[in-house]
């Protein structure tokens, strides 16, 4: 046997053992290194309806892919066993990052419930260990919406279910209004915020970021689905104006304008003293073709009165009151020795106050005829002084119109008193006491003259035995002649008796004697 050559083979023989033995412990150790390494999850996003995944690369060799696995929460209490998402697998070589649908995420609706993810390395049969030690969990984001408040409630799920480097901060809110872009509105330290103010009739769109303690937004954050809704409540009118407030057939008639675009119908009617101004509810309205009205047929003597309307809202809440209030001028008329005093309250609250007071005036039941414009009051009408004698009625009546002063585009509005009719005083009187029938001079006939004339009238002559010789119910043409039955009287003393009432008052009574004389 050739020695050398017997050695020579066994080295070479103990050399392959040697080999083999190398690598099959090497083997084993990756074996044993990939099992008890762990993939770290940067971060998990849930955007545009889809799961986004990032993680970083192990940096062991011969890793073929990545595979996401997930495990469902009942409560707080996770099951113990995680699954696979099937047909999600990335190969080594390309970008550590996976984005999915939720569908292939079996009887999880991830909308509703938080659910924890983590990512495995595989070379050949093994594979990580990521399972047991590092996983991370969607933030489950919910909200409801207060119309009557205008309010969005947040709330969601802590997220704390990861293995950062850095420790949660917060949390940020971001806003996105009408499909604008998303702009950050709050960051919160809770898992439940409050947004308030939210406008009428607007879409909005919100989702939560989880915030390391670095304060970074990207890598090692997490965000929420967004949520979507609209505040689908009653378009709040711009502007509600009072018109005026006017007398109308002896009650108060009111009216507003109320912007068209408005969608709130109810409205309530607020009235208040304009001494006190303390404003009352007394009645519901609502609207049509944008204009509020009400006959308020309240003791108006017990004004003047301010009124003033408030929106009320679906939820019984003012969501608007109107700019200015509507007032009713009350008017008071006194006599004087120069004319009826006319006084009266300033009309208040127009924008643009008020042009002039127009004053009407009505005579003997006729209709109302301009006096004259002012701008202020008093009013003193001393014309009607004049007007004595003239066979006019007792009674006068005075109604006063305030004009909207600068209306703009629109024609001003107006708004009048309350008629006032006062009593002149009829100042009866007998100029003498005796007359001569038939003669030239100026007393041939007796009578009573009168300023203003009553309603009511009756004038009597009576002889000595009580027998009536003449009688008038003409106040205008109630003069006796001095005959009796077209032949003059006999000489003598006459009584003479005159009843009138004004405007179906009590009757009033004026007796007296004559004497009839002859030259």
């Amino acid at each position: 046997m050739d020695i050398s050559k017997s050695l020579n083979v066994f080295a070479i023989n103990l050399k392959t053992v040697a080999v083999a033995l190398f690598f099959s412990v090497n083997l084993y150790s990756f074996a044993q290194s990939i099992e008890q390494q762990v993939v770290k999850i940067k971060y998990i996003a849930l955007n545009s309806g889809n799961i986004e995944i990032e993680w970083e690369k192990l940096p062991t060799p011969d890793i073929t892919h990545y595979t996401i696995s997930y495990l469902k929460f009942t409560g707080n209490n996770p099951i113990p066993s995680f699954n696979p998402v099937e047909g999600i697998s990335v190969n080594a070589s390309a970008t550590p990052f996976a984005s999915f649908s939720p569908d292939l995420l079996a009887g999880v609706d991830i909308h509703n419930q938080p659910v924890v993810f983590a990512v495995q390395a595989h070379a050949g049969i093994q594979k990580s260990n990521s399972d047991n030690e590092n996983w991370d969990s969607t933030i489950v984001l919910k909200a409801s919406f207060d119309s009557c408040q205008g309010t969005a409630s947040l709330s969601w799920n802590r997220y704390d279910f990861n293995m950062w480097d850095y420790n949660l901060l917060a949390y940020r809110i971001y806003l996105s209004e009408n499909n604008s872009p998303y702009i950050l509105y709050r960051t919160v330290y809770t898992e439940q915020y409050t947004i308030e103010g939210l406008r009428p009739n607007t879409d909005y769109s919100v989702f939560i970021a989880a915030i390391p303690d670095n304060n970074s937004l990207g890598a090692d954050s997490a965000t929420s689905f967004s949520i979507g809704f609209n505040t689908r409540m009653e378009r709040v009118p711009e502007y509600i104006y009072a018109d005026f407030a006017t007398f109308s057939n002896g009650n108060a008639l009111v009216q507003f304008s109320v912007d068209p675009l408005g969608e709130i119908s109810r409205f309530n009617l607020l009235r208040a003293s304009l001494v006190d101004r303390v404003f009352e509810t007394i009645a519901q309205l609502n609207a049509t073709n944008n204009k509020i009205s009400f006959t308020d047929k309240s003791d108006f003597l017990s004004g003047p009165y301010l009124y003033s309307v408030d929106a009320i809202n679906t939820c019984n809440i003012i969501a608007r009151s109107s700019e200015n209030t509507a007032s009713t001028i009350i008017l008071e008329a006194n006599i004087t020795e120069q004319g009826p005093l006319l006084t009266w309250n300033e009309y208040i609250e127009w924008p643009g106050g008020v042009a002039n007071y127009i004053i009407e005036r009505r005579l003997d039941n006729n209709n109302y005829q301009i006096l004259q414009s002012v701008v202020s009051a008093p009013f003193t009408d001393t014309e009607l002084k004049t007007l004595t004698g003239q066979g006019l009625q007792s009674g006068v009546c005075y109604r006063i119109t305030a004009v909207e002063g600068f209306p703009g585009e629109n024609s001003a509005h107006t708004s009048t008193t309350n008629e006032v009719c006062i009593e002149m005083p009829l100042n009866i009187r007998f100029d003498f006491d005796a007359f001569i029938p038939g003669s030239a001079t100026g007393n041939n006939s007796f009578g009573p003259a009168i300023d203003y004339l009553p309603d009511e009238f009756i004038f009597e002559i009576l002889d000595r035995s009580g027998r009536i010789v003449y009688r008038s119910t003409d106040p205008l043409n109630c003069r006796w002649d001095g005959k009796i039955n077209n032949r003059p009287a006999p000489e003598g003393a006459y009584m003479y008796v005159l009843q009138y009432s004004i405007q179906g008052g009590r009757k009033h009574v004026i007796r007296g004697s004559v004497a009839v004389v002859y030259p």
